[in-house]
C-alpha cells in the first residue's frame, strides 16, 4: 500500500481544523514573521466567502492587494514557518471535500 505522505497530512490537519470549527475553539498563535499568500481569483474569493469559519479555526489574515493575504497568525499547537503551505492546503481541502461539508449559515 502507498500513501501521500504530504496528502494524509494535509487530511490530518483538515480534521483537526474541522473539529476546532464545529467547538469554536480559535485559538491562534501570532506570527513573528507574517506572510504574504497570492491566490487565484476563485481561491481568493473562497477565502472571502469563509473569511469567519477561518478565522473561527485561528487563522488571523487581512486582505492586501489584489487576491493577495497577509497571514498574522496560525492555530495554537501549529509549528511556525510553514503557514503560508498549511493555509493553501486547508483551502485545497475545503475545495475537495466541498460537497461533503455543510458549513453553518453567517
Amino acid at each position: 500500500m502507498l500513501i501521500h505522505q504530504q496528502a494524509a497530512h494535509e487530511r490530518v490537519l483538515f480534521e483537526k481544523f474541522l473539529h476546532r470549527l464545529t467547538s469554536n475553539t480559535g485559538e491562534s498563535q501570532q506570527s513573528l514573521f507574517p506572510q504574504t499568500v497570492s491566490f487565484q481569483a476563485a481561491d481568493f474569493a473562497l477565502i472571502m466567502e469563509m473569511e469567519q469559519e477561518i478565522k473561527a479555526l485561528g487563522f488571523r489574515f487581512e486582505v492586501f492587494g489584489k487576491n493577495t493575504v497577509i497571514i498574522h497568525g496560525v492555530p495554537s499547537g501549529i509549528s511556525s514557518g510553514n503557514e503560508k503551505a498549511l493555509f493553501e492546503g486547508l483551502i485545497d481541502q475545503f475545495k475537495f471535500n466541498q460537497s461533503q461539508l455543510s458549513l453553518p449559515l453567517k
